[in-house]
């Protein structure tokens, strides 16, 4: 068991580093090209890879451009690997599910403790109606800087008491439309999965950053869908954030934050780069820019898988010989195919 979980973690950081660096690349390069929702799916692939597993392959990747000597790989993998290992990493999976898990539940008992709930108006509904999802309950707290939904299976939009006070009706509603933007994306749930997905590498800090990175870009995609709903409004909702960042310049209140909790601002320069966005064409919310988005995910992720394992048994009969990552791959394959004919023996 230990050996089918050594080759993951083995191609798990890999594939994440070779990740890290072709996104990374592409948002320095080209991102003021690529529209968020691009952005967005391609900075998810980093958690989202470690779900691939050692056996899944591809005849075609890049592996075979980065160098490297296979003895070393070779020796490594077949090793005996000590369970205290396994533990180890076992350990601090669950104790970071743990931990994020206590703090969001103390959060949303917080919240709710002084939250008083809200019947569901007709500035709400025609919200719900507006973005085209179910309303969900609503309540409003004492204890927060701007609305946020809380929650992975039972949202719950929660409203700061001080937006009654200093935000018109209409700021008011658009403000619901974001947050019932979240809530038809399904933000909440990817940010669950995300978080799940990076307990599995609670060591490296480029799945987290990479988590960060979705969280952020997360909130652009939710402004376009927000203005394409809204139409000739979509001014409107521009001027709202205007107003939201220049009250939080202002204010020295802070609200902790833990996905899935999923909020309307996040900071000054972040809510400027919005409003930025908002102002020029809104890219990838035609059918060929969605399409173009999913091809292009899909040849990333196809090529970063490894290749046949067919090619392990040249590599094992030499494996003094100089090669690159993709004879580490096609040894890791060959090892883990021979550990299953084992065990159906």
């Amino acid at each position: 068991m230990t050996e089918h979980w050594y080759a993951w973690l083995i191609f798990s950081a890999y594939q994440t580093v070779l990740l890290f660096i072709i996104v990374g690349s592409l948002e320095l390069l080209v991102g003021r090209w690529l529209w968020p929702q691009l952005r967005l799916l391609l900075w998810s692939l980093v958690p989202l890879h470690l779900l691939v597993l050692p056996q899944w392959y591809f005849p075609w990747t890049v592996w075979q451009w980065v160098p490297v000597q296979s003895a070393q790989l070779t020796t490594a993998v077949t090793q005996s690997i000590p369970l205290v290992y396994f533990g180890l990493w076992l350990s601090g999976c669950l104790g970071v599910l743990l931990v994020l898990s206590v703090r969001l539940y103390r959060l949303r008992q917080r919240l709710l403790a002084q939250a008083r709930p809200l019947t569901h108006s007709s500035m709400y509904l025609l919200a719900a109606e507006t973005i085209g999802c179910k309303p969900p309950p609503l309540m409003v707290s004492t204890h927060l800087q701007s609305p946020l939904v809380i929650g992975i299976l039972k949202p719950v939009i929660v409203l700061p008491d001080s937006i009654f006070e200093h935000s018109s009706s209409q700021d008011i509603q658009l403000a619901l439309c974001h947050e019932l933007g979240h809530i038809r994306r399904r933000d909440h749930w990817w940010a669950a999965i995300n978080i799940g997905l990076a307990s599995l590498a609670w060591f490296n800090p480029l799945v987290w950053f990479a988590v960060k990175r979705v969280n952020h870009l997360r909130e652009f995609c939710c402004d376009a869908l927000v203005v394409r709903k809204l139409g000739q409004s979509g001014s409107a909702y521009r001027q709202m954030l205007a107003r939201a960042a220049l009250a939080l310049s202002h204010s020295s209140r802070s609200t902790a934050r833990l996905q899935p909790t999923i909020g309307l601002l996040s900071s000054s320069p972040v809510i400027i780069k919005r409003i930025q966005y908002l102002r020029g064409r809104l890219l990838g919310q035609s059918h060929w820019a969605r399409g173009i988005s999913l091809m292009f995910v899909f040849a990333l992720t196809i090529t970063t898988l490894p290749p046949p394992p067919v090619l392990g048994a040249a590599i094992l009969a030499n494996p003094n010989a100089p090669g690159c990552l993709l004879t580490r791959y096609a040894v890791l394959a060959n090892l883990h195919q021979q550990q299953l004919n084992k065990d159906k023996k």
